[in-house]
């Protein structure tokens, strides 16, 4: 299975990735031995949620496939000139690597600005980690613009007044490893209403995926996607307090 990864290429260092690197600390170790506790973590442009009810692997083996699917996509696509295909890249990716999806949809609709993302997104998710997700994105809000997790984010998930939201939940049931993703491509729009007036909203497409790990899958290829990915997840993943 690990000879399907060696044709999966991962992008060199941008200049972005470069200044990360010599300002951001070696975190991910400490985040995925948090066992036992909700935890979360801004991973490239995702923010990552996880249940107490997964393990320190689990949580790893996470935030690895989900850092490397986005590389993957990077390498071949821009998030942002050109969102579907990054989309399909990453999802490919994440398939490749042993993501089974069990549940999709997708549609579009708008959001009146200032948006409450928490009421856009929540709904999106499965009932039982609503609250999950939830904490997870209010502890994002809470912080402030200039802390790591905000400026490695918006590097990679924010291009002027586009973007592409991910949210993702992550837990174990029934002896799986599961996630619920929420990827949200949004653009500001401005329309004239009258005199010094103007309509603000968000044009927003929504898709959700439901995942579960074959972890028979990914046990073949953890130590390629590990020895691929190199040094990034060290700044490329910051842990939310």
């Amino acid at each position: 299975m690990s000879s399907l990864l060696d044709d999966v290429q991962l992008p060199e260092l941008s200049p972005r990735e470069v200044a990360l690197r010599s300002a951001l600390p070696d975190i991910l170790e400490k985040s995925s031995a948090q066992a036992g506790n909700n935890t979360a973590q801004i991973n490239e442009g995702i923010l990552l949620a996880f249940d107490a009810s997964l393990s320190g692997q689990n949580k790893a083996d996470t935030s690895n496939s989900f850092l490397f699917a986005q590389l993957a996509a990077d390498k071949r696509f821009s998030r942002h000139s050109a969102t579907a295909d990054w989309v399909k890249t990453f999802f490919a990716t994440l398939s490749l690597v042993g993501w089974t999806v069990t549940a999709s949809r997708l549609e579009s609709r708008t959001a009146k600005s200032p948006a409450n993302w928490e009421a856009v997104v929540t709904p999106y998710l499965p009932e039982g980690v609503r609250p999950l997700g939830a904490s997870g994105m209010a502890a994002c809000q809470a912080l402030p613009p200039d802390s790591k997790a905000i400026v490695l984010w918006e590097g990679a998930a924010v291009d002027k007044n586009d973007g592409v939201l991910i949210v993702t939940t992550a837990w174990e049931a029934k002896g799986s490893l599961n996630t619920a993703l929420v990827g949200i491509d949004f653009a500001f729009r401005r329309n004239l209403a009258g005199f010094m007036a103007w309509d603000e909203y968000f044009d927003l497409n929504v898709q959700t995926l439901s995942l579960t790990l074959n972890e028979d899958v990914y046990a073949q290829v953890r130590q390629t996607i590990i020895d691929k990915l190199g040094d990034r997840p060290g700044y490329l993943v910051v842990n939310i307090p």
